[in-house]
């Protein structure tokens, strides 16, 4: 079943936040976590062959919520496109380690990870999106649904049903280097 989320002072709410819950998260001290949508992170956690997210504006209020996921899932690949970040490094850094504790090897490929989205180069996306397995789940913020205003997802969709996989390829295709692209026999 397909439902409609909101963030408010609890993470994934099926009804509209109150105005008290939207004031104590906008109001929140930068250094306090967020909750973010418990049942997409709970999809990720669940993924067991892929996890993909298209986010423009991909940012640390995002990578928390889905490395702590990647702790526990057993997806074997990770792709994140996204737009460049200035603080790339450590975010991969974070990723790998929670890789690690999912038990994969630090050498191998468990994230692949391709900055060069941009509204001049692909400017089709607007909203966010990840695919977990086979669940496609839609985001008005950064993909987690961890922003700090009223913030709303949707999921999860049937994501072959919805041709998700297939945008997505080609999506990656259109801006990654040579050595990201998916393998010819894979499209």
């Amino acid at each position: 079943m397909t439902t409609l989320y909101f963030g408010g002072s609890t993470g994934g709410s099926t009804r509209f936040p109150t105005i008290g819950e939207l004031k104590l998260r906008c109001d929140a001290e930068r250094t306090t976590a967020i909750e973010p949508m418990w049942q997409f992170i709970e999809s990720v956690e669940a993924a067991q062959w892929m996890v993909w997210v298209l986010d423009l504006h991909f940012d640390e209020i995002g990578l928390h919520p889905l490395a702590d996921a990647l702790m526990l899932s057993r997806a074997q690949e990770v792709r994140l496109l996204t737009g460049k970040l200035n603080d790339r490094r450590s975010f991969t850094e974070l990723l790998q380690l929670a890789r690690q504790a999912a038990g994969f090897d630090r050498g191998s490929e468990a994230v692949f990870w391709c900055d060069t989205l941009n509204k001049r180069g692909y400017p089709f996306p607007h909203d966010r999106f990840a695919i977990a397995d086979d669940a496609l789940w839609h985001f008005g913020h950064t993909v987690g649904g961890a922003g700090r205003r009223m913030v709303a997802a949707s999921g999860a969709w049937d994501a072959p049903a919805t041709d998700t996989p297939r945008f997505f390829r080609s999506a990656w295709d259109a801006v990654a280097p040579p050595n990201l692209k998916f393998a010819r026999e894979r499209r």
